[in-house]
């Protein structure tokens, strides 16, 4: 019975070696995935494992599971570091450049003549041309309102005119039994 015992123990530390190896090699793809949106079924299935893997690493791992929301907050803190980019871009207006490229098919002249094919027919050559415009787009108003709404909610709050308030309207709807 000892010898089953102790035999059983030393097959458990294997799986868990085993399960520490796996748990180092993937949490780097993990939490990378993790810090790009992805959420855990879609990391399971690039990964090749399942889905239930990852959440017992979570569970017997606080070094995993440490890792893991780590990466969520991160992907978390970037998303917004983005929006607020994103609406102060619109708050003040902002210019970029639109890139246009045309293809112009004129003759091919020499010495102030036509070339012709052995066919007869005038030979064509392609003039690419690349036009460069700079467009600007205005502050947005409704980003502007947002902005200061958001940084100052008592001076900007919105006004309700009570006017324009409508009561509740109930609609009711009837389901006919087939």
């Amino acid at each position: 019975m000892q010898e089953n015992s102790s035999l059983k123990k030393t097959e458990e530390k294997q799986d868990v070696i085993k399960s520490d190896i796996w748990q180092n090699r993937f949490l780097y793809l993990i939490t990378y995935y993790r810090e790009r949106g992805d959420t855990y079924k879609k990391i399971a299935e690039k990964l090749g494992i399942n889905e239930c893997t990852i959440y017992r690493w979570k569970k017997e791992s606080p070094e995993f599971a440490r890792a893991i929301e780590v990466a969520r907050i991160t992907r978390d803190s970037r998303l917004v570091e983005d929006a607020q980019n994103a609406l102060q871009k619109r708050v003040k207006g902002y210019e970029y450049k639109e890139t246009q490229q045309t293809i112009e098919k004129i003759p091919l002249i020499v010495d102030g003549k036509t070339q012709k094919s052995k066919t007869g027919e005038d030979i064509i050559i392609a003039k690419h041309k690349q036009v460069v415009t700079t467009k600007q787009i205005a502050p947005d108003v409704s980003a502007i309102k947002l902005a200061l709404y958001n940084k100052n909610s008592k001076e900007y709050r919105p006004e309700i005119n009570q006017s324009e308030v409508q009561e509740d309207i109930e609609i009711i709807v009837e389901i006919e039994d087939d």
